[in-house]
């Protein structure tokens, strides 16, 4: 008699864990994933410094834009018409036709996380849920 192929049943394969959802993991810990955009090396300006304040509108950056250098605050138009979003010691974050990009010190490198700016009671629901589940896993 032939011995029948063995044929995975449709229950191993419910063993399999589900992927793991790599944004709800970064908000549990309070941040979140950083988007990076190949247009972000096509912009014409070069932080030179970045010089933190107490407040966030008191930081200021050292921008070059062709041949001039100049101090910006957050909230202030760039020479190339781009917004100065904010201000931390090694990036600022501008805003460039609706999308926010990340100009960094030179020789640094794109941060993969980036600390999550929404107050952690409005932080997304999955999220909550996720850490909740941790927490009660024995």
């Amino acid at each position: 008699q032939p011995v029948p192929s063995a044929v995975p049943s449709a229950s191993a394969e419910k063993l399999l864990p589900a992927p793991l959802d790599d944004r709800n993991i970064a908000r549990v810990f309070g941040a979140v994933p950083v988007e990076f955009d190949s247009a972000q090396a096509s912009l014409p300006l070069v932080l030179l410094a970045s010089l933190l304040g107490n407040q966030p509108e008191q930081s200021r950056a050292l921008i070059q834009y062709a041949d001039s250098r100049a101090f910006y605050s957050p909230g202030e138009r760039l020479p190339d018409g781009t917004l100065l979003k904010s201000v931390s010691a090694d990036q600022v974050v501008v805003l460039r036709n609706g999308r926010e990009q990340n100009l960094l010190l030179p020789g640094r490198q794109l941060r993969l996380l980036s600390p999550q700016t929404t107050p952690p009671e409005v932080a997304d629901r999955k999220a909550t849920a996720l850490l909740r589940a941790i927490e009660n896993t024995p």
